[in-house]
C-alpha cells in the first residue's frame, strides 16, 4: 500500500500548519521550513497547487484579509490530517522493522 509519496507528505504538513492557525501560502512555506530546519523548501508553484487540491477537496478554506489569501482547515482536513498521520507512522513503523532487520544480518 504506497500512495504518492511526495504528496501526501507535504499534505501532511500543510495541514499540520494549518492545524495550528490560519496562514497564508507565504507563512506555511516559511514555516514548513523553519520547523523543518531548512530541510523541506517547497517551491511556490507546488505549495499552490497542493492549497488548490486541498480547496477543491474541501479540507481546507480560504477568505482574503487585505491583500492576501488566508488559509483554513476545515473539519474535513482535521479528518484527513489523521488518516496521513496514522498512514506514517505505520509506514515509518515497517521500515523501522525491515532496517533492523537488515541492519543485523
Amino acid at each position: 500500500m504506497i500512495y504518492n509519496d511526495r504528496f501526501y507528505k507535504l499534505e501532511m504538513l500543510i495541514l499540520s500548519i494549518l492545524q495550528s492557525g490560519d496562514n497564508s501560502s507565504s507563512q506555511i512555506k516559511q514555516k514548513i521550513a523553519e520547523k523543518s530546519h531548512d530541510y523541506f523548501q517547497i517551491k511556490t508553484g507546488v505549495l499552490l497547487a497542493s492549497l488548490y487540491y486541498m480547496k477543491n477537496a474541501q479540507l481546507i478554506s480560504e477568505y482574503q484579509q487585505d491583500d492576501d489569501f488566508i488559509f483554513h482547515i476545515e473539519s474535513a482536513g482535521y479528518v484527513r490530517l489523521e488518516t496521513l498521520q496514522r498512514q506514517y507512522t505505520a509506514i515509518k513503523h515497517h521500515l523501522d522493522l525491515i532496517l533492523k532487520e537488515t541492519h543485523y544480518e
